[in-house]
C-alpha cells in the first residue's frame, strides 16, 4: 500500500569478470539504460522489525521496469550522464552520474571482489531520490538532451505495479 519509487541508471555487464581492477572496469559494460526501482515500504518496515530479509519489498511483479539500452559509445562522458524521471508530465527527479558517490568503474571493481559478474548482469546505480507513489502515474525516463528512452503507465494498487 505504501510504494515508493526512484529512477536509477543501469549498466549492462558485457563479459564475465571477477576481481576487476578499476582501470579495466570500463571493458566490462557496453550499454546503459534507465530503470525505476519500486519499493513496498510497508513490507520493508515489517520485515525490518522482524529481522527478516527485505526482498519481499523489492521483488514483486513489475517492481523494476527497464528502458531500452543505449550503447555506451553514444555518451560523451559516462561519468556525466544526465537523466530524469517525469511523472504525469512533471519532472520529479533529475540526476547525473557525476552525482554518484562512486563512479561506475569503482562500483564494478568493488562488486567484482565479492561476486563474479556475468554477461547480461545489470548493475543499478542509485542517485538518492525516493518518493511515494499515488495510485496511477505515467512514468517517462529521459536521458541526455531530453531523449525519452522509456515510458510506462503504471497503476500501483495492493502492492502490484501494472505496466
Amino acid at each position: 500500500k505504501n510504494i515508493h519509487y526512484e529512477a536509477e541508471i543501469v549498466f549492462k555487464i558485457s563479459k564475465v569478470g571477477k576481481k576487476i581492477e578499476k582501470h579495466f572496469a570500463s571493458r566490462y559494460y557496453s550499454e546503459v539504460g534507465l530503470g525505476i526501482d519500486f519499493t513496498a515500504r510497508d513490507l520493508q518496515e515489517s520485515a525490518r522489525k522482524e529481522g527478516l530479509p527485505w526482498e519481499i519489498a523489492k521483488a514483486f511483479d513489475s517492481s523494476a521496469p527497464l528502458s531500452r539500452f543505449i550503447p555506451k559509445k553514444e555518451f560523451q562522458d559516462i561519468n556525466n550522464i544526465l537523466f530524469q524521471l517525469d511523472i504525469n508530465g512533471k519532472t520529479v527527479q533529475k540526476a547525473s552520474t557525476c552525482d554518484m558517490i562512486f563512479s561506475i568503474n569503482e562500483l564494478i571493481s568493488y562488486v567484482s571482489q565479492f561476486i563474479t559478474l556475468k554477461t547480461g548482469d545489470l548493475l543499478y546505480c542509485i542517485p538518492f531520490h525516493i518518493c511515494p507513489t499515488a495510485d496511477r502515474h505515467e512514468f517517462v525516463t529521459v536521458v541526455n538532451d531530453n531523449t525519452a528512452i522509456a515510458q510506462w503507465k503504471a497503476e500501483a494498487r495492493n502492492r502490484k505495479i501494472t505496466i
